[in-house]
């Protein structure tokens, strides 16, 4: 009968160890699948910003020709002014 005991002692311990092997294999595992879904939306906010870059350089090259776009690039990216513009500076 001692036998037995002791084999029931084995049997548990063993398949609650693989119990316990499992559940910390899961945990890892969901901890590597939340990681996986933060670099998608990581790379989905990267896409989103590179298509808005690209349609930004598309509307560019099909207005490179444009007379007020190119006004409006001399106005923003090199500060330059019409004849008759001035520039106002508030101070507070």
């Amino acid at each position: 009968m001692s036998s037995f005991r002791t084999v029931g002692f084995w049997t548990k311990f063993i398949v609650l160890t693989l119990i316990a092997y499992a559940l910390v294999s899961l945990f890892n595992l969901k901890q590597s699948i939340d990681d996986k879904r933060a670099q998608v939306l990581a790379l989905a906010q990267n896409v989103e910003a590179q298509i808005q870059c690209n349609d930004e350089l598309t509307d560019a090259i099909e207005n490179r020709n444009d007379a007020e776009h190119r006004k409006d690039i001399a106005r923003q990216q090199l500060g330059l002014l019409e004849p008759s513009e001035k520039i106002f500076y508030i101070i507070d």
